[in-house]
Protein backbone atom coordinates (compact mmCIF):
# COMPACT_ATOMS: atom_id res chain seq x y z
CA UNK A 1 0.00 0.00 0.00
CA UNK A 2 1.05 3.38 -1.19
CA UNK A 3 1.14 6.10 1.48
CA UNK A 4 0.96 9.79 -0.34
CA UNK A 5 2.93 12.21 1.28
CA UNK A 6 2.09 16.43 1.33
CA UNK A 7 4.87 18.44 0.25
CA UNK A 8 4.75 20.61 3.14
CA UNK A 9 5.30 17.69 5.46
CA UNK A 10 8.26 16.34 3.59
CA UNK A 11 9.87 19.77 3.50
CA UNK A 12 9.92 19.51 7.43
CA UNK A 13 11.15 16.26 7.48
CA UNK A 14 14.06 17.32 4.98
CA UNK A 15 14.67 20.68 6.70
CA UNK A 16 14.62 18.69 10.37
CA UNK A 17 16.95 15.86 8.39
CA UNK A 18 19.61 18.38 7.30
CA UNK A 19 19.12 20.42 10.58
CA UNK A 20 20.66 16.91 12.27
CA UNK A 21 23.51 16.07 9.79
CA UNK A 22 25.07 19.32 10.86
CA UNK A 23 24.40 19.59 14.34
CA UNK A 24 26.48 16.19 14.22
CA UNK A 25 29.01 17.55 11.73
CA UNK A 26 29.97 21.04 12.52
CA UNK A 27 33.29 21.26 11.38
CA UNK A 28 32.23 19.36 7.54
CA UNK A 29 29.30 21.48 7.79
CA UNK A 30 31.58 24.39 8.24
CA UNK A 31 33.81 23.42 5.68
CA UNK A 32 31.06 22.86 3.17
CA UNK A 33 29.70 26.78 4.11
CA UNK A 34 32.78 28.26 3.32
CA UNK A 35 34.08 26.52 0.63
CA UNK A 36 30.65 27.63 -1.16
CA UNK A 37 30.78 31.17 0.10
CA UNK A 38 34.41 31.18 -2.22
CA UNK A 39 33.22 29.82 -5.55
CA UNK A 40 29.83 31.42 -4.81
CA UNK A 41 31.49 35.33 -3.61
CA UNK A 42 28.18 37.11 -6.01
CA UNK A 43 25.96 34.87 -4.82
CA UNK A 44 26.75 35.21 -1.34
CA UNK A 45 26.95 38.81 -1.75
CA UNK A 46 23.31 39.06 -3.18
CA UNK A 47 22.24 36.80 -0.21
CA UNK A 48 23.88 39.32 2.35
CA UNK A 49 21.90 42.51 0.64
CA UNK A 50 18.86 40.55 0.36
CA UNK A 51 18.68 39.17 4.09
CA UNK A 52 20.09 43.03 5.07
CA UNK A 53 17.20 44.56 2.90
CA UNK A 54 14.57 42.17 4.40
CA UNK A 55 15.97 42.23 8.17
CA UNK A 56 16.98 45.63 8.57
CA UNK A 57 15.04 46.89 11.97
CA UNK A 58 15.86 43.44 13.21
CA UNK A 59 19.61 43.80 12.62
CA UNK A 60 19.73 47.72 13.63
CA UNK A 61 18.03 46.81 17.07
CA UNK A 62 20.34 43.70 17.65
CA UNK A 63 23.66 45.97 16.59
CA UNK A 64 22.43 48.43 19.21
CA UNK A 65 21.81 46.08 21.98
CA UNK A 66 25.25 44.70 20.99
CA UNK A 67 26.97 48.21 21.35
CA UNK A 68 25.52 48.89 24.54
CA UNK A 69 26.14 45.39 25.82
CA UNK A 70 30.07 45.87 24.99
CA UNK A 71 30.93 49.86 24.96
CA UNK A 72 33.54 49.25 27.56
CA UNK A 73 35.51 46.65 25.20
CA UNK A 74 34.84 48.90 22.34
CA UNK A 75 36.36 51.80 24.36
CA UNK A 76 39.10 49.84 25.81
CA UNK A 77 39.79 48.41 22.49
CA UNK A 78 40.26 51.86 20.54
CA UNK A 79 42.37 53.39 23.72
CA UNK A 80 44.74 50.65 23.14
CA UNK A 81 44.59 51.02 19.44
CA UNK A 82 45.26 54.62 20.08
CA UNK A 83 48.11 53.76 22.24
CA UNK A 84 49.74 51.17 19.87
CA UNK A 85 49.30 54.13 17.01
CA UNK A 86 50.97 56.61 19.03
CA UNK A 87 54.29 54.13 19.69
CA UNK A 88 54.51 53.36 16.22
CA UNK A 89 53.98 56.66 14.67
CA UNK A 90 55.86 58.88 16.83
CA UNK A 91 56.90 61.05 14.34
CA UNK A 92 53.54 62.07 13.90
CA UNK A 93 52.13 62.64 17.34
CA UNK A 94 55.35 64.65 17.95
CA UNK A 95 54.11 67.00 14.75
CA UNK A 96 51.00 67.05 15.92
CA UNK A 97 52.12 68.31 19.30
CA UNK A 98 53.98 70.40 17.64
CA UNK A 99 50.90 72.08 15.23
CA UNK A 100 49.16 72.89 18.38
CA UNK A 101 51.75 74.62 20.48
CA UNK A 102 52.57 76.80 17.34
CA UNK A 103 49.05 77.45 16.35
CA UNK A 104 48.40 78.49 20.78
CA UNK A 105 51.29 80.82 20.56
CA UNK A 106 49.99 82.10 17.16
CA UNK A 107 46.44 82.81 18.59
CA UNK A 108 48.16 84.33 21.88
CA UNK A 109 47.48 88.00 21.66
CA UNK A 110 50.75 90.14 23.47
CA UNK A 111 48.28 91.69 25.64
CA UNK A 112 46.85 88.34 27.20
CA UNK A 113 47.77 87.27 30.74
CA UNK A 114 49.69 84.24 30.80
CA UNK A 115 49.11 83.87 34.62
CA UNK A 116 45.40 83.65 34.05
CA UNK A 117 45.62 80.98 31.12
CA UNK A 118 47.63 78.95 33.72
CA UNK A 119 44.79 79.58 36.31
CA UNK A 120 42.20 77.36 33.85
CA UNK A 121 44.59 75.09 33.15
CA UNK A 122 45.06 74.13 37.00
CA UNK A 123 41.85 74.50 37.80
CA UNK A 124 40.81 72.04 35.45
CA UNK A 125 43.62 69.47 36.59
CA UNK A 126 42.07 70.06 40.30
CA UNK A 127 38.45 69.07 38.96
CA UNK A 128 40.06 65.97 37.32
CA UNK A 129 41.89 64.82 40.84
CA UNK A 130 38.52 66.27 43.11
CA UNK A 131 36.05 64.54 41.00
CA UNK A 132 37.40 61.90 39.51
CA UNK A 133 36.20 62.55 35.54
CA UNK A 134 38.18 63.66 32.84
CA UNK A 135 37.91 67.52 32.23
CA UNK A 136 39.52 69.75 29.34
CA UNK A 137 40.01 73.36 28.55
CA UNK A 138 37.96 73.83 25.68
CA UNK A 139 38.65 77.14 23.46
CA UNK A 140 34.99 78.26 23.07
CA UNK A 141 36.09 79.61 19.41
CA UNK A 142 38.15 76.76 17.99
CA UNK A 143 41.82 78.24 17.57
CA UNK A 144 41.74 76.67 13.68
CA UNK A 145 38.61 76.53 11.61
CA UNK A 146 37.58 76.31 7.96
CA UNK A 147 35.37 79.09 9.27
CA UNK A 148 36.79 81.13 12.46
CA UNK A 149 40.00 81.13 14.43
CA UNK A 150 39.63 81.83 18.18
CA UNK A 151 42.75 83.37 20.47
CA UNK A 152 44.25 81.38 22.94
CA UNK A 153 43.10 84.10 25.90
CA UNK A 154 40.76 83.23 29.21
CA UNK A 155 38.38 84.56 27.53
CA UNK A 156 37.64 82.02 24.69
CA UNK A 157 38.21 79.00 27.68
CA UNK A 158 36.58 77.14 29.75
CA UNK A 159 36.49 74.07 30.93
CA UNK A 160 34.21 71.30 30.28
CA UNK A 161 33.98 67.48 30.22
CA UNK A 162 36.30 65.89 27.59
CA UNK A 163 33.36 63.38 26.08
CA UNK A 164 31.13 66.75 25.14
CA UNK A 165 35.08 68.64 24.44
CA UNK A 166 35.82 65.59 21.89
CA UNK A 167 32.32 65.88 20.63
CA UNK A 168 32.14 69.15 20.08
CA UNK A 169 35.44 69.88 17.96
CA UNK A 170 36.02 72.49 16.03
CA UNK A 171 32.53 72.67 14.16
CA UNK A 172 30.73 74.80 16.68
CA UNK A 173 30.83 78.00 18.71
CA UNK A 174 28.69 80.30 20.45
CA UNK A 175 26.66 82.55 18.29
CA UNK A 176 27.99 80.57 15.42
CA UNK A 177 25.89 81.64 12.06
CA UNK A 178 23.41 79.40 10.65
CA UNK A 179 25.04 78.89 7.54
CA UNK A 180 27.13 75.47 6.12
CA UNK A 181 30.98 76.44 6.02
CA UNK A 182 30.72 76.35 1.81
CA UNK A 183 27.89 79.27 2.46
CA UNK A 184 30.34 81.13 4.44
CA UNK A 185 32.79 81.37 2.39
CA UNK A 186 31.11 82.14 -0.80
CA UNK A 187 30.20 85.30 1.38
CA UNK A 188 33.75 85.81 2.38
CA UNK A 189 34.42 85.23 -1.23
CA UNK A 190 31.99 88.04 -2.35
CA UNK A 191 33.50 90.27 0.05
CA UNK A 192 36.92 90.29 -1.51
Amino acid sequence: MLKSRCKDCSREEARIRVHKWNQNNAIEHRRKVKQWRLNNPDKKRAMDAQYRAKNRDTLKVRKNTWYLANKHLIRSKRAAYGKLWQQRNKGRVVHYVRLRQIRKLQATPPWVNLKQIETVYELAAFLCKKTGNDYHVDHVVPLQSSIVCGLHCPANLRIILRSENQSKGNKTWPDMPMLTPTEIRQMIYEMI
